[in-house]
């Protein structure tokens, strides 16, 4: 039994959020194919593609609802270009929609979050930048989503505003004393924006839900070369710092430092769309979000024309497609799940020759760019990531499942078998057809197998989280099945090099039922804090979840006052529980002990003059305070 890591996503946006995408670029012939990982299916997350930054709120840990950002926003590029805090905006653990994370920034408290300069995130030459956010209503100043910033003199770069006093969402470029670009907004409504600056013919084009405006740009983009040339999210320049705060939500970031080509934007611009369920105006491929909520994940293959394709990609989820056989211009196939469980655990919705397939299934689009007609892609080959898997998988028992006759059921079809071993973890279906056969518009899909003893496909773990709650760190996981499962070992690290064990909890050795599991850790210490769980088998085989962190203030503040003092002192202590106070002179002597101290103010009356020693100690450690007292 091994344990998979749920990748989350920040969903519909309920509350009527805005998505806002930018992509800046100036193409210098044709760009490079991306492949596989990255948000869409463009590009990779080892930090070796040119996807140079990826933001996702769903990603922050151990901060609870409303309470302000602690630590970094970790860079999913493989990048490590972490944005740090300018001024903390607040953690909202359902904003992002779907009940998912997002940031909120205050413009009255002028939160913003930076990212430091690097090339990569500031090129001069190309660069994409896709924002997933929301203005709130009620406010009249100008205010700025994300911009890049010069500390010299804040003239330079880009960025992209909105017009104070106005419904128009402002595109800047280079000196930031014109507007380049204006389009009518909407507060509080679902919009995908996109700008790409071509220095081909001097025109930059924009796109508010793939409508389009455009406007003069003679390039390339300038940041000075100052010391700070940092990104802002949540904020503009103003006068060499930041400024132009916004009053709203970010849940996501994205930054290319290529120009992503035509069909990339067209694939990223539906995957955001089906994420925050937002209706293009021009591209809206994907459907199938509102075809059963198959939004989770989304990637996609498409082109265009002959220098504007991708033909690849895998995003976060455990499937890649690849290899098209007929890819015609202004064609495309985009594919979503619906976020089931990835068990092998339904036995009923299955042709005979299965033994159970996949709870979770996927649905394709599979149309051309005016969405007047459902196209054939031609045979394409599919790839399955089992590395989350434990138990060693036959390619043989591998079956691919697609509702061909779009019923909602499998137990009609004929399975697709005949999968190969790549290496590694990885299972190709090679040449899967299209139309009547095969994958079309609407369809679905998942994988089984045909021998459940040999290739049960088992995972186990949907959820690892771990919240502080004032002195605890409280760590909380859930199970979909387990099959062999011995114990779990939480461990807990404060540099994520060394690991301690904390505690060892009995697993329910083979349960084909969803069981919570739960540990809380007192033994606090003072800023980041990481955990992880380990999962062994019967046979001593185990698996590891992924970190958690949570940031720790010290569990225990301690302070005496008035000091100095006339003979009455008041303490006041955070997290009393099993504190104790004493009081000793210069000399050693015990003047006051409490074992059972008040969190809200213990008095203590001293009757002497002179230098007293006031001691806290609890298992948090020992504070200590020096009070001078000085009688009448």
């Amino acid at each position: 039994m091994k344990i998979n890591n749920t990748s989350l996503n920040c969903g519909s946006l309920s509350n009527l959020k805005s998505i806002f995408l930018i992509v800046g670029s100036i193409f210098i012939g044709q760009n490079t194919v991306l492949s596989q990982k990255g948000p869409g299916g463009v590009g990779t997350t080892d930090g070796t593609s040119n996807l140079s930054l990826w933001l996702d709120a769903g990603t922050i840990t151990g901060i609870a609802n409303n309470a302000n950002m602690t630590g970094t926003w970790e860079d999913l590029s493989g990048n490590g270009y972490d944005a740090i805090i300018g001024t903390a905006p607040q953690y909202k653990s359902t904003d992002g929609g779907n009940g998912l994370p997002s940031l909120f920034f205050d413009d009255n408290n002028n939160e913003f979050m930076v990212v430091p300069e690097n090339s990569e995130i500031m090129p001069t030459e190309e660069v994409s930048i896709f924002v997933a956010a929301n203005f709130e209503s009620g406010s009249d100043n100008w205010a700025s989503i994300i911009a890049s910033y010069d500390d010299d003199a804040g003239n330079d770069g880009w960025a992209f505003e909105r017009n104070g006093g106005s419904n128009n969402m402002n595109f800047w470029v280079d000196d930031y004393t014109s507007i380049n670009c204006v389009l009518p907004m909407t507060y509080n409504q679902d919009e995908v924006w996109s700008m790409v600056f071509n220095t081909t013919d001097n025109v930059g084009y924009a796109y508010l839900s793939e409508n389009t405006c455009n406007f003069p740009f003679n390039g390339p983009l300038d940041y000075h070369g100052g010391a700070n040339d940092d990104l802002l999210i949540g904020a503009g320049a103003n006068n060499g710092g930041p400024g132009y705060f916004m009053r709203g939500d970010i849940c996501e970031v994205i930054v290319y430092d290529i120009a992503v080509n035509d069909a990339q934007r067209i694939i990223i611009s539906n995957y955001l769309a089906a994420k925050y369920e937002i209706a293009l105006n021009n591209y809206d491929i994907y459907d199938e979000d509102d075809n059963g909520d198959y939004d989770f994940e989304v990637s996609g293959i498409g082109r265009t024309d002959a220098s504007n394709i991708q033909d690849d990609s895998q995003g976060s989820s455990m499937l890649r497609i690849l290899n098209p056989s007929n890819l015609g211009n202004n064609e495309f196939m985009i594919w979503g799940h619906d976020n089931g469980i990835t068990n092998a655990t339904n036995t009923t919705d299955i042709p005979a020759s299965v033994d159970a397939r996949l709870d979770r299934v996927w649905r394709i689009s599979e149309r051309n760019t005016s969405n007047t007609s459902n196209v054939n892609v031609g045979t394409v080959d599919m790839q399955w990531d089992l590395s989350f898997y434990p138990t060693p998988i036959t390619a043989g028992d591998l079956a691919l499942l697609i509702d061909t006759d779009n019923d909602g059921s499998f137990t009609d079809e004929n399975p697709i078998t005949g999968a190969t071993h790549l290496g590694g973890d990885i299972y190709q279906f090679s040449s899967i057809p299209g139309g009547g056969a095969g994958l079309q518009n609407n369809r679905r899909f998942t994988l089984a197998t045909t021998n459940l003893f040999q290739t049960p496909l088992p995972i186990n773990l949907l959820t690892f989280e771990a919240l502080q709650n004032q002195d605890h760190v409280e760590l909380s996981w859930m199970t979909a099945q387990e099959l062999n499962n011995d114990y779990f070992t939480l461990e807990r690290s404060i540099n994520n090099i060394a690991w301690l064990e904390i505690a060892k909890i009995d697993g329910a050795g083979t349960s084909t039922n969803s069981i919570t599991y739960s540990f809380n850790d007192y033994t606090l210490g003072t800023g980041l804090i990481y955990y992880r769980l380990k999962q062994t088998d019967y046979n001593g085989a185990f698996t590891y979840s992924e970190v958690r962190t949570v940031h720790s203030e010290d569990p225990m503040e301690f302070n005496c006052y008035p000091n100095p003092s006339n003979g009455t002192i008041t303490t006041l202590i955070r997290n009393p529980q099993d504190a104790i106070l004493k009081v000793y002179a210069a000399d050693g002597r015990i003047l006051y002990k409490n074992d059972a101290p008040s969190a809200l103010g213990e008095k203590i009356q001293l009757k002497e003059s002179g230098v007293f020693l006031v001691v806290c100690s609890s298992r948090f450690g020992r504070l200590s305070k020096r009070v001078i007292v000085v009688k009448d």
